[in-house]
């Protein structure tokens, strides 16, 4: 049986709607110009919300990088968390099709499979992280030698041969999945990986998570203002500070998984209430997968931000949970990195 923790279902749960109400947030700010009256309420909302996806990945990192992670077991994670990326997209490739949606050919149906919705990019990088896993832990211990062979594999063929075939130019659908796995900033979600870790197993005390929480603070009033500020300038906006990897964001990340560990980590819950929480963050994942085809059907409805991405997130919630509890694949395969107890 999985160990639930109470601090790390909160986050998932937290995160999950955070990353609905960014979809809800970003969709008026497209449909909007930086100095229009009420832009900056979209923009507020986004900003707040960016931490949903670093703090996934620290909490995959926490219990990825908590003891020593063997191959196989990486292996096998990475293939589920692909198995789920086909899932989602063949749902929504099926959605386009109902849609109207007309391929000219074989191609674009592969191609629509393997890169589309843009959101599902972070089973991906999930998927990449869970590989990189075994290599991570063993800096923490001593390396067994196929450990070590292990990394140079992996770093070797994504760094070395699959660089050299990226810059042949000659393989476009190569290029396209690299994009979606975000390499060229895989350095970003490894430190927020590392991190999780590194704050599970060394706790900040009262002045730090007051010092981390004030940076947290500030990281989020950079994030607006200076988004604002940067969009007002160029007449469009401009999401360089709203990127996951940028440290305005990574710090309030760290804020939120470190106050959730400090303020959940020691609040006792009764049994059954405990069942109910870990019930409900197991349908993170699925959350995530499904929330943008929810969106969609509400898009020119009218609702409130906050009541769309609620609405979003409970619907999405509740069609999860169903599936996961009336087919057994369901319950397998729905969840990139950090949405579930790894």
């Amino acid at each position: 049986m999985k160990t639930h923790h109470t601090e790390t279902d909160v986050l998932r749960l937290t995160a999950s709607f955070s990353v609905a109400l960014l979809h809800s947030a970003a969709a008026r700010m497209s449909g909007m110009e930086p100095a229009a009256d009420g832009a900056w309420v979209p923009c507020l909302l986004n900003a707040l919300c960016r931490f949903g996806v670093p703090v996934f990945v620290m909490i995959s990192g926490r219990y990825m990088l908590a003891s020593e992670c063997s191959i196989r077991r990486a292996g096998s994670k990475a293939a589920k968390t692909l198995g789920a990326l086909l899932l989602w997209s063949s749902v929504y490739l099926g959605y386009a099709l109902l849609a109207g949606w007309r391929p000219a050919g074989t191609g674009d149906v592969i191609w629509r499979l393997l890169t589309e919705p843009v959101h599902l990019w972070y089973f991906y990088a999930a998927a990449a992280l869970y590989l990189l896993a075994p290599v991570l832990s063993v800096f923490t211990r001593h390396a067994t030698h196929r450990q070590f062979l292990y990394g140079l594999a992996l770093t070797g063929t994504m760094g070395c041969v699959v660089v050299i075939l990226l810059r042949t130019g000659r393989f476009p659908m190569l290029s396209a999945i690299m994009e979606q796995t975000k390499l060229p900033y895989t350095t970003g979600f490894l430190f927020c990986y590392l991190l999780g870790y590194y704050l599970f197993r060394y706790p900040l005390g009262r002045r730090g998570l007051i010092l981390l929480g004030g940076a947290g603070i500030l990281g989020w009033a950079a994030t607006f203002a200076g988004t604002l500020w940067l969009s007002g300038r160029a007449g469009a906006w401009n999401d360089l500070l709203l990127s996951f990897y940028a440290p305005n964001v990574v710090v309030t990340s760290a804020a939120v998984f470190a106050w959730a560990q400090r303020i959940f980590g020691r609040w006792a819950m009764p049994d059954r209430a405990r069942r109910v929480l870990a019930a409900a963050a197991g349908t993170a994942g699925g959350i995530y997968g499904l929330h943008m085809l929810v969106l969609w059907q509400l898009e020119g409805m009218g609702l409130p931000m906050l009541a769309e991405a609620l609405t979003v997130y409970l619907v999405s919630g509740a069609v999860v949970w169903v599936i996961q509890r009336t087919w057994h694949f369901g319950r397998r395969c729905l969840h990139p990195a950090g949405t579930k107890t790894e």
